[in-house]
């Protein structure tokens, strides 16, 4: 409610209600008596009073909150109609829900919601259970209607008229991403993840189109515009009137291998199908680079994968399968999207490729809706790339038979393929003795860090104390006094629920008993594990392997599921290492593996105080106090400081063993889902993914800063003074790292910590007491975000309209006739929209324009300065600049409008004398002007250069005089060469100007070459030129001399077929060339 009247109130003074403010994320007010606040869990009433017009906290008052009896809020809002009744929404729960408010109490009446990123079903209007939300946030209610939006980038509708019902009515928008944009996300993610890199070799491949061979009744043969060039339109047409390319379910995809393997690519590389990248070491940036330029196509043919995966891999050109190496595993991993043709004939050669070559297949049903026929070729496929079983499907299925894997969303299959990559990497790794890291610390102890690998499961870790002799010789004896292993202490304290483990968590303090992290916060916790954009998966429930186990929790949904994995982190078996019977109890090892993490020991400071120097720390030490403080941390307790992949940093007791406490990092939290594997549940022995997370090894150091006091709060402004500051990085668990203040070592305290979230190109930080900045699915913070370098026309808002729209007619093509021989729909959508506003307007598939929206902040040097930005097209297997004509930016929207070549603009570029070629003037001018006669009525640009002599240049401007062109010197021009070069539909240069010529070539539009005699035939530059002529790379005028003075002219095309440069490629073709 609003006054329409602003002015500033006066607040208590006793910081109460000031604090609340900052950390609440949704104010409602009443009728006037009281403003509700969400703060953290509860909701938090503060009385108001109406004073000159406006409405502000009542002096005097004091709040009062609730703390339960409703979900944790996110957004609220009153009911216009009744102030009794609030509305909110739960980021957390994912729910929605109605509550009655009273002087004592706020409770819940109604609750509806279930976590899902998918689209909710119309369904849902009468089955409640099936309104999928996925962090909901905003919030509006009117007298009638609830509109929700959050995550899903959508909007729902809600009819709340009837009684305490909330009726799902509409869901308005679409989805974050396509199902193709989410297949790049989930590739990228994978191969930008060194922790899956360092364990495996990765290449890259993409399928699609074919015919689809008649059937009876159907349309015989019919060629769509989705599927491009069917069958790459080599087969022959059955005439003129029928345009179509039977090929007899005969494509052929592969055909060989072009390059030395891994660089080069499959022979056949065209829109519809190719294998990119062959599988080898550092190929990450080579994938990424093809992602960019990945589409969304119809038309699935089986034929198309099952015989680039099987002739890619027998290749004797790529041999990359060694039969002698027996841990050597090879993978195919399969993503698609709807039901394929040609079935059989893949089956048997997916097939083929396990038994003959050794080459398993993984499959994966992506994106929601596959289902019957299309699902069951799923599932064949599935047990053709990985055994031979009749009881695959079942719990009696061996091991290496593995399922479909379906991934309904984006995020599903991102979770899903880094988990499954994760499973291959673990299950051929082997360690025949244990890793060991060793340190000698005071007093002559050795702390040995030691791992031992475990298949489908987390690592075994190990901290071993042994004693040093006089004499140097170690005692290893495990029964001598003094040395122990911390892994069995923590086990014990595991088993008698004594573990300290904390972490950085909004809304519930660590420092009351460091020991936050626990299933009472699992609904904060489980904001932590979404920050990243990952669910929990719903691993134990009521059809999976552990079903009829009774008391032990398990239900539908993932909740008892995230409070599993938080007490998988505090030492249970929830995942079921040793079956279902033990998934309360507490596991055999407890402590994770130490890996690349090395143990600091910290006790007493004692940084060196002695200078020589004022520019010294040991100066600056000592003018602070340094010594004092140290004599004051004389006895500070000695701890062990480690990194474990089971996600936490740990301190020991440098003496006992004995754990002190364990911090989960706040961003390693988001990363624990990845440890669940749907696929490793099973009733003897389930499993979990290995993974890396507090990976990088700690520094500490003592610091003279404006620190925390022991109480937790920060030092006055102004005020400083020594504290011992850790700061541990994630190494391989991910981009980032945390700072801990660990001056006394059993009150540590966490400063902040940052991650930088590459998979959404985004930075966030958690706060000192867990508040995250820019995390997910806030919206996104100014000076935050990035675009990792690049963005794709796909990201653009056009091509996510276009891509829905052909979605939506795809499915509805799909409604008609399952096997996708209708065309109705896809027909209907497949003209063009060159509508400037067809971002929101746009009813079609198709969009053709040269200005394209996306959600980008753009710096302000490139608003300055459109020009400086970047833009590149792929055309068939190269990469061409496109020039900028504009850059505008509209509230969080940019639009990028590209220069188009002109037909009616020619670009003359003329050089010089060199010692290459003879400078003919006559001759050169003789060109220009027969090219002037064969293509008249254009506006033609000629630049001069330095070298260009001062007699050709009069002729210039004399010709300049009776022919409509426009003479650019460059002694006095204001026309940009480089924007005329870029605009124009065709260049004629002449053929010295070798900067010109490659500069002309990676651009759009033809290039000629202008005739000159040659002075040396064996010139460099010259040879380069005529490689360009002989391989057709370039036009060129032919000038042919006949008697009596008479000459002919020709001008021969370049071939309208090749590709135009890409700025890399020039450079490496002319120093090929020079070299």
């Amino acid at each position: 409610m609003s006054t329409g009247t602003s002015v500033n109130c006066t607040v208590p003074t006793d910081g109460t209600l000031r604090s609340l403010l900052t950390r609440s994320t949704s104010i409602a007010l009443d009728n006037g008596s009281n403003a509700y606040f969400t703060n953290y869990s509860k909701i938090t009433k503060f009385p108001i009073s109406l004073t000159g017009g406006v409405y502000c906290p009542t002096t005097g008052g004091s709040s009062t909150d609730f703390s339960s009896g409703f979900n944790y809020p996110s957004q609220i809002d009153i009911d216009p109609q009744d102030p009794a009744i609030m509305w909110a929404t739960s980021s957390i729960e994912n729910t929605v829900q109605k509550l009655a408010i009273s002087s004592t109490a706020i409770s819940t009446t109604t609750t509806v919601g279930t976590q899902n990123n998918d689209a909710t079903p119309s369904d849902a209007a009468t089955d409640a259970t099936k309104t999928y939300l996925y962090n909901p946030g905003a919030l509006f209610v009117s007298n009638d209607r609830a509109w929700i939006g959050g995550a899903k980038v959508s909007i729902q509708e809600f009819n709340i008229s009837t009684g305490d019902n909330i009726t799902w009515v509409d869901e308005m928008g679409t989805t974050r991403v396509s199902r193709a944009v989410g297949a790049k996300q989930a590739i990228s993610a994978v191969v930008n993840d060194s922790s899956l890199t360092s364990g495996a070799y990765f290449g890259y491949g993409f399928w699609n189109g074919g015919t689809v061979y008649p059937k009876k009744g159907k349309a015989k043969f019919k060629w769509c515009k989705e599927c491009e060039y069917t069958c790459h339109r080599e087969c022959p047409m059955k005439n003129k009137k029928k345009p179509y390319w039977n090929c007899n379910n005969a494509c052929n995809y592969y055909r060989g291998w072009v390059g030395n393997h891994p660089s080069g690519q499959s022979n056949l590389c065209d829109k519809n199908s190719c294998l990119a990248v062959g599988i080898g070491p550092n190929t990450s940036a080579a994938i990424l680079e093809e992602l960019k330029y990945m589409k969304l196509r119809f038309a699935t043919d089986a034929n198309a994968f099952s015989q680039m995966a099987y002739e890619y891999f027998s290749d004797p050109k790529v041999d990359i399968v060694d039969p002698d190496v027996p841990c050597q595993l090879n993978y195919v991993i399969l993503i698609g999207d709807g039901e394929w043709t040609h079935h059989n004939q893949a089956l048997t050669r997916i097939k083929k490729l396990r038994t003959d070559l050794g080459v398993k297949t993984l499959v994966f049903a992506y994106g929601g809706g596959i289902k019957d026929n299309a699902d069951e070729k799923f599932k064949e496929m599935a047990k053709a790339g990985s055994c031979d079983s009749n009881a695959f499907g079942t719990d009696a299925a061996p091991e290496e038979c593995r399922q479909r894997i379906v991934a309904e969303s984006p995020a599903d299959l991102v979770q899903k393929l880094r988990s499954e990559v994760e499973r291959i990497i673990a299950s051929r790794l082997s360690f025949s003795a244990p890793s060991i890291t060793a340190t000698i610390q005071e007093g002559g102890d050795l702390y040995q860090a030691q791992f031992e690998y475990q298949k489908h499961g987390e690592w075994t870790g190990h901290l071993l104390r042994k004693k040093i002799n006089p004499d140097g010789s170690i005692i290893h004896a495990k029964d001598e006094a003094g040395n122990w292993n911390a892994a069995e202490k923590v086990r014990t304290q595991a088993v008698g629920d004594d573990r300290k483990i904390w972490t950085a968590l909004q809304g519930v303090d660590y420092k009351t008993d460091y020991n936050n992290f626990k299933v009472d916060n699992y609904l904060e916790i489980n904001n932590l594990f979404q920050m990243t954009g990952k669910a929990v998966p719903d691993y134990h429930n009521l059809t999976s392997a552990c079903k009829d186990t009774t008391g032990k929790g398990i239900a539908n949904g993932n909740t008892d599921d995230i409070k599993g994995l938080i007490n998988f982190v505090r030492g249970y078996d929830y995942f079921g290492y040793k079956g279902c019977d033990n998934i309360d109890g507490i596991r055999d090892s407890v402590l994770g593996d130490i890996y690349h993490s090395q143990i600091v020991e910290v006790s007493r400071p004692s940084a060196n105080t002695f200078f020589t120097g004022n520019n010294q720390e040991a100066y600056w030490r000592a003018k602070n106090g340094y010594s004092q403080w140290a004599n004051s941390q004389a006895k500070r307790l000695r701890t062990l400081y480690v990194g474990a992949n089971d996600g936490m940093l740990h301190a020991f007791d440098a003496l006992t063993g004995k754990e002190r406490w364990a911090f989960v990092p706040p961003f390693i939290a988001s990363k624990l889902p990845d440890m669940v594997n749907e696929n490793l549940d099973d009733k003897k022995k389930g499993g979990t993914n290995s993974i890396f997370a507090v990976d990088g090894s700690p520094v500490i150091h003592d610091m003279y800063i404006r620190g925390i006091k022991p109480n937790g709060q920060w030092e006055t402004e102004g005020t400083k003074s020594w504290h011992t500051i850790l700061f541990i990085p994630y190494g391989r668990g991910g981009r980032g790292f945390s700072v801990l203040d660990v001056t006394d070592p059993l009150t540590p305290h966490h400063i902040f910590s940052i991650f930088n979230d590459w998979d959404r190109k985004k930075v966030m930080i958690a706060k000192q007491d867990g508040t995250i900045i820019n995390g997910y699915p806030e919206d996104i913070v100014d000076g935050l975000t990035y675009t990792g370098g690049s963005m794709s026309i796909d990201a653009s808002l056009e091509a996510e309209k276009a891509t829905f729209v052909q979605s939506a007619a795809y499915d509805a093509d799909i409604a008609l006739d399952s096997t996708g021989d209708d065309y109705t729909n896809r027909d209907a959508k497949a003209t063009c929209d060159t509508n400037s506003t067809f971002h929101i307007t746009g009813d079609s598939a198709c969009y053709h324009g040269a200005t394209y929206t996306f959600n980008w902040i753009v710096p302000d040097e490139i608003l300055a300065s459109p020009t400086t930005l970047n833009v590149y097209e792929k055309v068939g297997n190269a990469i061409q600049k496109v020039s900028v004509a504009n850059v505008v930016q509209e509230g969080s929207l940019a639009k990028v409008s590209l220069d188009e070549a002109d037909e009616n603009i020619i670009l003359v570029a003329i050089g010089g004398k060199s010692k290459h070629y003879y400078f003919d003037e006559d001759s050169i001018l003789n060109q220009i002007e027969y090219f002037l006669s064969v293509y008249p009525n254009k506006e033609y640009y000629v630049f001069n250069s330095k070298r260009t002599p001062v007699s050709m240049n009069n002729k210039i401007a004399k010709l300049a005089e009776t022919k409509e062109i426009i003479f650019c010197d460059y002694k006095n021009n204001d026309i940009s060469f480089e924007s005329i070069l870029h605009k124009s539909s065709a260049k004629l240069i002449t053929r010295d100007s070798v900067n010109m010529i490659f500069e002309s070539l990676s651009c759009k539009g033809n290039t000629y070459l202008i005739d000159m005699k040659i002075k040396n035939k064996m010139n460099k530059v010259v040879k380069t030129v005529n490689n360009l002529i002989e391989q057709k790379k370039i036009g060129y005028i032919e000038q042919s001399d006949m008697v009596d003075g008479l000459s002919t002219i020709k001008i021969h095309k370049q071939n309208v077929y090749n590709d135009v440069f890409a700025e890399v490629e020039k450079v490496a073709y002319k120093l090929n060339q020079l070299i």
